[in-house]
């Protein structure tokens, strides 16, 4: 319900509590709007770029298909994530918080990640391998990564138990206990697919709700330190101790090709060649880039430009002033969820809104990370600009769910909106 001005209710309100809701409502509006106009310009610059990055190979490496078929994808794609975007703006935030849909989150997820495993030993042909992993169900012309929706689920049952926390008073190592046998059991789940770079993301959000929490930073720095000593320690390894790389697995040959390029500037022409190429793409566009539709890497040069490696299309076309405003962008969206997540009194809108935050801003840094040779490859998609339907939709489920928060902020507070 909306405040009118003339209404019994405003009348009643002293002037300072007038001049407050108003300034929350105006600001409000206003933090809306931009995450609106931000996602515009991404849709329009997304699809711009899939035009330009994806047409060679469409045309060429695809026999017998349209020049512009990624493009006809990609914007059925949109469509079906706006769809879901106004269905998640419009469902009450409180709706998730419900034990039935808790539980039912939890089941559905393990039921999905099953049947993967399961469908990739039966049915082939719709749980194919893809790139070394088997996350993908592939239905007619769309391949879809029931992975990447999950992370919606996850960051649910995540923020009821942060909330579960929070209320109950536990201490940080009950939160951690109760915590961390959700996130195994998707970790889990996930690796035995093989996708390594969506369990990356599972962890790093849930790194990012754990900095929110209540939880002391000496705790939450002696599991990052902890988890960095490990990872540390396995590079070390591979850099170091192995020499014959025949017979190492594919994904310690992407570690060792990681080490080469970020300590000698050597990236070689197998699995390392995807980010020597990224590198020359971003360079070659210099502060303003060569034009749009004017880059080359798309010629076969690097291969796939149109899926991971978009931001490298972008760089070489739009220059670094153009993926500095597509950052900017992102950035601008990743702060008004975060303060509407600061605004939240209800403790599990505030942890479902930072988790939602943290899925779209550290998927951009991954990706970005792995571009520019900062990170292994890790097959983490840049967020709305990289071709494909899953991330798409997931991200802006995530946006609708932060925007029904944002509007839930002032009936919360006020009593109305």
């Amino acid at each position: 319900m909306k405040i009118e001005k003339q209404s019994m209710y405003y009348e009643k309100m002293s002037i300072e509590k007038r001049l407050s809701m108003d300034n929350a409502i105006k600001k409000n509006k206003v933090r809306r709007l931009v995450i609106w106009i931000c996602l515009g310009i991404f849709i329009s610059m997304s699809l711009l770029n899939i035009v330009s990055a994806s047409f060679y190979s469409a045309t060429y490496s695809y026999r017998g298909g349209s020049s512009f078929q990624f493009l006809i994808k990609h914007f059925v794609w949109f469509i079906v994530a706006l769809l879901t975007f106004v269905a998640t703006n419009k469902i009450p935030y409180t709706f998730y918080k419900k034990k039935s849909i808790i539980k039912l989150s939890l089941y559905t997820s393990i039921i999905l990640l099953l049947t993967i495993l399961i469908g990739s030993k039966i049915a082939p042909k719709f749980v194919p391998v893809i790139n070394g992993a088997i996350g993908w169900i592939r239905v007619g012309p769309f391949s879809v990564q029931p992975a990447e929706f999950l992370k919606i689920p996850y960051i649910i049952i995540l923020a009821k138990l942060f909330e579960t926390g929070e209320k109950k008073d536990f201490k940080s190592i009950e939160i951690v206990g109760n915590v961390l046998p959700i996130v195994g059991l998707f970790v889990i789940l996930i690796l035995m697919q093989g996708d390594l770079g969506t369990v990356i993301h599972y962890g790093v959000i849930l790194l990012f709700m754990l900095f929110v929490s209540k939880i002391p930073g000496k705790i939450i720095a002696g599991f990052v330190g902890g988890a960095s000593i490990i990872v540390m320690t396995s590079l070390a390894y591979v850099h170091y101790l192995i020499n014959d790389t025949q017979g190492v697995g594919y994904r310690l040959k992407r570690v060792k090709s990681y080490l080469d390029g970020l300590l000698k500037g050597e990236y070689g022409n197998d699995v390392g060649y995807q980010v020597g190429q990224s590198l020359i793409a971003m360079g070659s566009g210099g502060l303003f880039g060569k034009g749009y539709a004017n880059g080359v890497q798309k010629y076969s040069y690097l291969p796939e430009i149109h899926t991971d490696f978009i931001l490298a299309s972008i760089g070489e076309e739009w220059g670094f002033t153009g993926v500095l405003l597509i950052m900017t962008l992102f950035y601008t969206v990743f702060n008004l969820s975060m303060t509407t997540a600061i605004e939240s009194k209800d403790y599990f809108a505030k942890y479902l809104v930072a988790g939602m935050a943290s899925l779209v801003f550290t998927q951009l840094l991954i990706n970005s990370f792995v571009v520019t040779g900062l990170m292994p490859v890790t097959g983490i998609p840049f967020p709305i600009f990289s071709y494909g339907g899953s991330s798409l939709i997931t991200i802006f489920a995530a946006l609708g769910i932060v925007l029904n928060v944002n509007k839930s902020n002032l009936v919360e507070k006020y009593g109305a909106y």
